[in-house]
């Protein structure tokens, strides 16, 4: 629904006006309701690179753990040099709430046809995050070529039985797409 906020701290965006400004690349920043602050897109090229930032918002419930939901923000980088797509990504929960164990994986689609299945992970090079951010890894694929490329991003976290009381809990991010043209 448009016309909801102004982005700032007081009247931040609702979550589809985010999602419009951003899709149509117009999203320069700002307060997003249940995300916080939100940095711009950013697309640099030059040298045959592209560099871009994303984020994206899930709610997961989890048992116990203050009757809540787990709202988080899935945010991070990718970077495109000659073939090679470089991903990192974090979470971000505004109550400080997050699984003991935690995963990602990036899923390559080719022309709709799951082609490659990565899980991200913590390399040596370390992936800056903003503070609060719980970092979730890096990786570098090959994208193919010849097609209708999506790079879609998934991410998971189980809560032990101490942490909600009732036995093992999970939240999970689904397909946030995070890169998609064609090549």
């Amino acid at each position: 629904m448009m016309g909801g906020g102004d982005g700032s701290s007081g009247n931040p965006y609702t979550w589809d006006e985010y999602e419009y400004l951003a899709d149509n690349d117009n999203w320069s920043g700002g307060y997003v309701e249940g995300a916080g602050y939100t940095g711009a897109q950013v697309t640099i090229q030059g040298n045959s690179s592209v560099t871009s930032n994303f984020s994206s918002y899930s709610t997961g419930y989890v048992p116990g753990i203050n009757g809540i939901y787990a709202n988080y923000t899935l945010n991070g980088y990718t970077s495109i040099s000659n073939g090679i797509m470089s991903v990192g990504a974090g979470i971000y929960n505004p109550h400080g709430i997050y699984a003991d164990s935690r995963s990602a994986i990036v899923d390559i689609y080719l022309n709709g046809v799951l082609l490659q299945t990565t899980p991200l992970t913590l390399s040596s090079s370390g992936y800056y995050s903003v503070p609060g951010t719980v970092v979730l890894g890096d990786v570098n694929i090959n994208l193919p070529s010849g097609g209708y490329v999506e790079v879609k991003l998934s991410s998971s976290g189980i809560f032990s039985q101490y942490q909600t009381g009732y036995g093992n809990g999970s939240v999970g991010t689904y397909n946030d797409v995070i890169y998609s043209s064609y090549r």
